[in-house]
């Protein structure tokens, strides 16, 4: 039985007081998470997830395709 990324991370922390963000596919989750805290001011963790990311950066600004498959993520505290 498949069970969704997001249903499968809450099941596994220890709060329930976490607001997951699920995307199919995204330019950059911490690109989402910065552009929601310009805007918002988040209550509680927030955690930007996605299945595939294709403007990613990593260390040193380097960027990179986070091709899909797996589970490319940012946390917003």
């Amino acid at each position: 039985m498949y069970v969704p990324y997001e249903t499968r991370i809450r099941n596994n922390l220890r709060t329930k007081e976490l607001c997951i963000v699920p995307y199919d596919e995204t330019d950059s989750t911490n690109g989402r998470a910065i552009a929601y805290a310009k805007e918002h001011y988040p209550t509680e963790p927030m955690l930007f997830v996605a299945e595939e990311q294709y403007a990613g950066r990593g260390r040193l600004g380097r960027r990179f395709i986070s091709n899909m498959g797996g589970i490319y993520m940012t946390l917003l505290l």
